[in-house]
């Protein structure tokens, strides 16, 4: 694996509600719903002026970098990264920094906006201009939905117990630069794009379970183009079992219990190949909500209801002292990027973070 990037000091948090790309398609989406829409477009501007305000208390906050003097308790980066790696996840929201509790509601604020906007959008006689534009708004929400999964990954590793604390503030400092720049997934470079890899090329997967090997899936991946380097890690022969169970329940969108109790009743049932239909009634499963109001062939939030499911199985199994993977294959994928960095970097404090894109 390559070494993570190097980065300069991140820009400070953006004055806008909108990042320059979302900037070009809100105005436009605006421009059409102002013309056709106006009762929709009174109720967007209104919620656009909300989020404005958001971001300009946001932009007042100092930087999560910047040193202070509170009597007798000095304050820095490495004050911050102390008390993160110490957490207790009991009181998490009551010892986070007052700006990183604003960035998660401003994330999932825009997203709700953007969100809003598509549906607007929806209600707009189709054209090939109009049907561009609800795309690249489509990819915005994903952009803020997988950037909140990212998110929840760094902060899972922070507080996990069972992990040394230099990975832990190798996890710290990047989720210090993801608040600082108001979760602008550019600015974590590399970083961000290699698990997204992993994410978008799932959401193209169609599960056919067959033996439940995974290798119909897994050749889906490659097609997707997932990132090779995602690829050869979960590919190769020296991994573990546990994380090689982790990956397969991500291929499948079902938990390490699930898999067991479907092998069980192929076995039971002298069966080697299971079908879509076959699965559900075998673990009863409901028909799963998804956001087709908003158009989505392939729903963003799919990945994240599967990430938090497989997540809450891990952790009850850690709990009880029962049998099954540890951790997702998400959380693995991104121990392995902060252990391989860990290993090739340098002692600056600078050569630890992800590149900046200014």
């Amino acid at each position: 694996m390559n070494p993570m990037p190097t980065t300069s000091t991140p820009t400070h948090s953006n004055p806008a509600p909108f990042l320059p790309s979302e900037r070009k398609l809100v105005d436009a989406a605006m421009e059409l719903l102002c013309a056709e829409d106006p009762s929709a477009y009174a109720i967007l501007l209104q919620g656009e002026g909300r989020l404005m305000r958001l971001s300009l208390l946001l932009r007042d906050y100092p930087s999560l970098r910047s040193q202070e003097d509170l009597g007798p308790y000095h304050r820095d980066t490495d004050t911050l990264i102390d008390t993160l790696c110490c957490l207790d996840p009991l009181e998490l929201k009551l010892r986070m920094p007052s700006k990183a509790v604003l960035v998660e509601s401003y994330m999932l604020t825009k997203a709700q906006h953007l969100k809003g906007l598509l549906l607007a959008m929806l209600g707009l006689p189709s054209s090939e201009t109009r049907n561009t534009l609800r795309s690249a708004l489509f990819l915005e929400i994903s952009n803020i939905i997988h950037t909140y999964l990212l998110y929840q990954l760094l902060l899972d590793v922070i507080l996990d117990e069972d992990l040394d604390r230099e990975i832990k503030r190798h996890s710290a400092r990047y989720l210090i630069t993801l608040w600082d720049t108001c979760a602008a997934q550019q600015e974590l470079s590399g970083f961000f794009h290699i698990i997204r890899s992993l994410w978008d090329a799932r959401l193209h997967i169609r599960v056919r379970y067959g033996t439940l090997l995974g290798t119909d899936e897994l050749l889906q991946l490659i097609e997707a183009e997932c990132d090779p380097m995602i690829l050869d890690h979960f590919t190769d022969r020296d991994l573990s079992e546990e994380e090689a169970i982790a990956f397969q329940e991500f291929l499948f969108g079902l938990t390490y219990e699930e898999l067991l109790r479907l092998r069980n009743e192929m076995k039971a049932q002298g069966i080697h190949v299971i079908s879509s239909k076959e699965v559900t009634q075998m673990l009863n499963i409901p028909k799963t909500e998804r956001n087709q109001h908003l158009g989505l062939e392939q729903d963003p939030h799919e990945v994240y209801r599967s990430y938090k499911r497989r997540r809450f199985q891990a952790r009850y199994r850690i709990k009880n002292n029962l049998e099954g993977p540890r951790r997702t294959a998400e959380e693995y994928l991104v121990l392995w990027i902060l252990r391989d960095h860990d290993e090739r970097s340098s002692s600056s404090e600078s050569s630890l973070l992800p590149r900046s894109s200014t």
